[in-house]
């Protein structure tokens, strides 16, 4: 039997944890169960970059994906800093966080957890977020403006 491995999304990709006590970082998981799906953009769609052309098939095996973007409060547990720009909120998700940082992020929580950690691949990311649809925004089918009530992007 194959082993799942856990992944930890962070900033603009991202998701995680739950801050415990004295500085321990608890994780909340999710199973992402494995399953095809069509990944990439169709002819005609203007929304699209060339890189995500042509649409095909992709397969992903089951994962663990963190529940939650990771926190703020959550990141100085673990990195001692906050490098985030908007107003303080330990709460909010951390943002500004260079890819290297995040590498030492995943690093660190290893350690600490004695577990493998890893950001999702392209194709992971995507299907977690269609999240068993079809269609172009996910959950939202076709509505660009439920995007809004589900997702936090630079828009809003």
């Amino acid at each position: 039997m194959k082993k799942q491995l856990s992944v930890i999304t962070i900033a603009a990709l991202v998701s995680l944890l739950a801050l415990a006590g004295c500085g321990q970082v608890d994780i909340a998981m999710v199973s992402v169960p494995g399953g095809t799906f069509w990944m990439g953009c169709t002819d005609g769609d203007t929304e699209c970059l060339d890189n995500e052309m042509p649409r095909h098939q992709v397969t992903v095996s089951g994962f663990f994906m963190s529940a939650t973007e990771i926190t703020r409060g959550q990141w100085k547990a673990v990195m001692g800093y906050d490098p985030s720009d908007f107003d303080p909120c330990d709460d909010c998700p951390v943002d500004n966080v260079p890819w290297d940082d995040a590498q030492t992020f995943i690093r660190r929580l290893s350690l600490m957890h004695g577990k493998k950690y890893r950001l999702p691949t392209e194709a992971e990311w995507e299907y977690a977020a269609r999240a068993g649809s079809d269609s172009k925004y996910g959950g939202c089918g076709g509505d660009p403006d439920c995007l809004y009530t589900m997702a936090w992007f630079i828009q809003n």
